[in-house]
């Protein structure tokens, strides 16, 4: 006992001599590193002599720094022999500042840089500084930055005033965009042009083959189109070769996509109760707890592989590519698969010193499965939504209510492992099991589509360049599809095998000749833009229909399959629409501060 309690006394001594000694080491050392380090202060300002929010601020050669609070100050620990800060924000001329014991003050200016960019107007170029419209850009290498397998949604969150919205989240469906809202020209789309080519879909542009987009956003910029350009344009110009060694690139891209949000559903317990308490019986003859949200969605891979070769010499340049998209979707797996395949040449020649040609064509074939995702009543999600756990994915033998459907003649559906899906008892309506759902859908469409442009432009004086181009726009269009016989509910059945085409081709033809004219005088510019062009769209659509098939399968899913006259049915509309335009600019600029400049168009359609 005296030995433990000698012990307890020594171990206490002990830790309060190491515990002392601690103290006096960290004191010490406080002292030391406080010694070492020193407070400086500041506020940045903008040109106009506003604060300047989210500015960083760098002890030159280390990477300690800070950024700017919401007024603009800054408090930075910096070593004791710190001379300099280095202050920067983006889009302005990054400042160094010496380190002094009082309050730092910094005026940051904008980079002359970004306003001697050239970005595309219509029917030509201009420095940024000298456009009079409300222009946005998006280079190559913000594009590259983003895994993207569209073009519209390179530019979703790149450009202020303009929404990207999905029309589905079904893979290759295209994308709603809006610039600065909705607006009443018929519809609410852009105006797109490709390489000069007007076009209504670019999906067929893999991001990596763009060089940039332009957004015209206002009156002032878009005028040039007339009414075309009534809800925005966004120009659109790919890539070409540069003139030396040849350059290969290669961009692989590969992923998965999952659901962002995990709902929680009512399980089964908590579904009974609400049953109950809404006055409703429930029939529970099986057991189940089913999460349908999980059984319906999935993880869904994706990859995307982009190859390029280009080059040229000092008369002809040349960019060639190629590219392979496939992605599955979150509902359906790969009875929602999207394949695309795109190749692009471009090529670009100096014949003359005063002749230039060139062309830009590209060729794109995608093969869609579409599953019934955005159907209010019928489509997979709404019914894992509303359909109840108590129905089992499928059954493990034959029920008597199932049976009882079998001896109506009733077509009741099975899974691969032969077993019959699960009908719900306690929902009414057209909900039904979303896996049963999917083996229903046999719904694939097929694109082909080539677009090009070719041009010619002469330079045979100073100052005055002539552009004629033609462009053509080729898709041909056909959705398949063919449907089982099944039986969910009353609401919800199909008693005849049926199959249906559609077919669309669209063809468009575009020829646009303008001339421009540039001259300095000392401190004034003008520049004169002039032109005429022709179009014409034909876009004959066909409807086929026959019923019933001979027996079920994509063997036997195609038009006379069918074992009756009775229900075959064609229909079609053609479409043809011309238009004759004239066109006009007028920009003038003094000193390169005061832009005055004036668009004219003049349709016929």
């Amino acid at each position: 006992m005296k030995k433990k309690l000698y012990f307890s006394l020594r171990y206490s001594f002990i830790s309060k001599v190491l515990m002392l000694t601690g103290i006096l080491w960290l004191s010490a050392f406080t002292l030391v590193n406080a010694q070492q380090t020193k407070t400086v202060k500041g506020i940045v300002y903008d040109e106009n002599n506003a604060t300047l929010p989210g500015a960083t601020v760098m002890e030159k050669g280390t990477t300690n720094g800070t950024l700017t609070d919401i007024d603009g100050k800054f408090t930075l620990q910096v070593s004791a022999t710190a001379t300099t800060l280095e202050i920067s924000f983006i889009g302005m001329v990054t400042q160094e500042v010496a380190v002094t014991s009082e309050l730092i003050k910094v005026t940051l200016v904008t980079a002359a840089t970004n306003l001697d960019q050239v970005v595309v107007v219509g029917y030509g170029t201009k420095k940024k500084s000298l456009v009079t419209g409300s222009i946005s850009s998006v280079k190559s290498k913000d594009l590259q930055a983003t895994a993207s397998s569209r073009a519209d949604q390179a530019i979703q969150g790149k450009v202020s005033g303009v929404m990207v919205l999905p029309t589905s989240g079904s893979p290759g469906a295209g994308s709603k965009i809006r610039i600065r809202g909705t607006n009443s020209n018929s519809n609410s789309n852009p105006l797109y042009i490709v390489d000069g080519m007007k076009t209504g879909d670019i999906n067929n542009i893999d991001p990596g083959d763009i060089e940039s987009m332009e957004v015209l956003k206002d009156a002032a910029s878009s005028a040039i189109y007339g009414t075309e350009g009534a809800n925005g344009v966004i120009l659109i110009t790919t890539k070409s070769g540069r003139s030396g060694k040849g350059v290969v690139n290669y961009d692989f891209q590969c992923g998965s996509q999952s659901v962002g949000s995990d709902m929680e559903m009512m399980d089964a317990s908590l579904y009974k109760q609400w049953m109950t308490e809404s006055g409703m019986e429930t029939k529970d003859r099986f057991g189940a707890n089913t999460d349908w949200l999980s059984e319906t969605f999935q993880t869904a891979p994706m990859q995307k592989h982009h190859l390029s070769f280009s080059g040229g010499n000092d008369k002809t340049v040349y960019m060639v590519s190629g590219s392979y998209l496939t992605q599955d979707g979150i509902v359906g797996g790969d009875k929602a698969n999207y394949n695309r395949y795109t190749s692009r040449i471009n090529l670009k020649s100096d014949v003359k010193k005063w002749l230039e040609v060139g062309g830009n064509f590209s060729y794109s074939h995608s093969n869609q499965k579409n599953v019934g995702q955005d159907d209010e009543y019928r489509s997979l999600v709404n019914s894992a939504l509303l359909i109840d756990p108590f129905t089992p994915v499928t059954y493990s033998g034959t029920p008597e209510h199932v049976q009882s459907l079998l001896n109506e003649g009733k077509v009741i559906l099975k899974d691969e492992s032969g077993n019959y899906f699960g009908l719900t008892e306690n929902v009414s309506g057209e909900m039904a099991n979303p896996l049963a759902v999917l083996t229903t859908y046999h719904n694939t469409t097929e694109q082909d589509k080539l677009m090009g442009t070719g041009y010619a432009t002469i330079k045979p004086f100073k100052g005055f360049t002539f552009t004629s181009r033609i462009g053509i726009d080729l898709t041909y269009q056909k959705q398949h599809i063919w449907s089982p016989l099944y039986y969910f509910s009353t609401e919800n059945q199909n008693g005849t095998t049926n199959v249906t085409d559609n077919l669309n081709k669209y063809n468009t033809w575009l020829w646009e000749n303008f001339a421009t004219y540039s001259k300095d005088f000392g401190d004034h510019s003008f520049s004169v833009m002039a032109g005429y062009s022709a179009q014409e769209y034909n876009g004959p659509v066909y409807t086929l229909d026959s019923a019933p098939m001979v027996a079920e399968g994509d063997p036997y899913a195609y038009q006379g399959a069918t074992t009756s006259d009775l229900y075959d049915r064609t229909g079609g509309t053609p479409t043809q629409n011309t238009m004759a335009s004239m066109f006009g600019r007028l920009s003038y600029s003094y000193m390169g501060k005061y832009l005055l400049e004036g668009s004219v168009r003049r349709d016929g359609a």
